[in-house]
């Protein structure tokens, strides 16, 4: 029995570890390929992740799984997740002991759009209005009891097919995905069509790196390495949009995922524009990505509205969470 036991942690270890002596990461980002993941793939393509000792893979979620990235963790089917800081204080307050190592979303891109004007919030009292099935809604139901606003919920898995078929009166989206597909679908949108929750006082970030609390207690020199060549994978695509775009089509070519480069182009900017500083988020001209950690201010309020609507019940210590890596 000790020799078997013995065999088992052995295989462990060497899965753990390539033969080059790099230790080796599996990341899963939130969905399948897209220009939303662009930095991870460059880190990957222009070797940042070997220089810094790594040796990842990405593994992708299948497009018809009930998996989510937190799932794939805790089955050991990955050691570092990308999901957005409201996903993660839920997961967290479910007993997912989730740390965060790196934000890099500093913006929220949660739209409601419409094909009818919208005053306010309140124009949609009563009104079918459309949402991802996978949830992601949460910075929408904070907003909507804030402003006493009640909604008829019609869920989709993904796409924009039920507002372009006129069966819903609105639908929620993302600023770098499904708003774009409305454009390519329908042209110009106007801008009161449109209602930006970060503009409107719910400017949570978004995505970010997360792993375990075992993980980042055992393996912090690998974590550092690995935020080092991620945040380089992000400053490159900034720097090369077109080669990176050219590595995002490689990557939904590979999986089966239908798309176009003029989409992910679009996606891409958004998301560099995601990362920047809210203060200067909305400027014509780009900015850099900042990969500040959420405040403790901003990480005590989403706290608070996600516990008056009912999404949380327990109490998360932002120092418990949020641990960025400094290097």
């Amino acid at each position: 029995m000790k020799r078997i036991r013995l065999t088992t942690l052995y295989l462990l270890l060497l899965c753990f570890c390539s033969a080059q002596g790099r230790t080796r990461i599996v990341f899963t980002p939130t969905w399948t390929p897209q220009a939303q993941f662009a930095g991870y793939y460059m880190a990957l393509e222009k070797g940042f992740f070997k220089e810094e000792s790594v040796d990842v893979t990405i593994r992708h979620l299948k497009a018809n799984t009930k998996k989510t990235p937190c799932d794939m963790l805790e089955d050991g089917d990955c050691n570092v997740v990308c999901i957005s800081l409201m996903k993660a204080l839920l997961e967290r307050d479910n007993g997912r002991p989730l740390i965060n190592i790196l934000q890099t979303s500093q913006n929220a891109s949660l739209l409601c759009v419409s094909p009818d004007p919208l005053k306010n919030l309140h124009s949609l009292n009563g009104k079918k209005l459309g949402t991802w099935k996978t949830g992601y809604r949460e910075i929408a139901d904070m907003a909507l009891y804030d402003s006493k606003t009640q909604v008829q919920w019609v869920p989709f898995l993904y796409g924009v097919n039920l507002f372009v078929a006129k069966a819903v009166d609105a639908t929620l989206c993302c600023s770098y995905n499904e708003y774009v597909q409305l454009v390519m679908a329908r042209g110009f949108i106007p801008s009161n069509h449109i209602i930006s929750f970060a503009q409107i006082g719910y400017n949570y970030p978004e995505d970010g790196v997360y792993v375990t609390e075992d993980f980042y207690n055992r393996h912090r020199p690998e974590i550092v390495a690995f935020v080092r060549a991620c945040k380089k994978g992000w400053q490159y695509c900034r720097a090369h949009p077109d080669e990176a775009i050219e590595v995002v089509m490689r990557y939904t070519k590979a999986n089966n995922i239908v798309t176009n480069r003029f989409h992910q182009r679009m996606m891409l900017a958004e998301i560099l524009r995601l990362q920047q500083d809210p203060s200067s988020a909305w400027a014509y001209k780009p900015g850099i990505s900042t990969f500040a950690p959420v405040s403790p201010s901003t990480f005590k309020k989403a706290l608070e509205n996600l516990r008056k609507i009912g999404r949380i019940k327990g109490e998360i210590k932002y120092e418990d969470m949020i641990k960025p890596v400094k290097h």
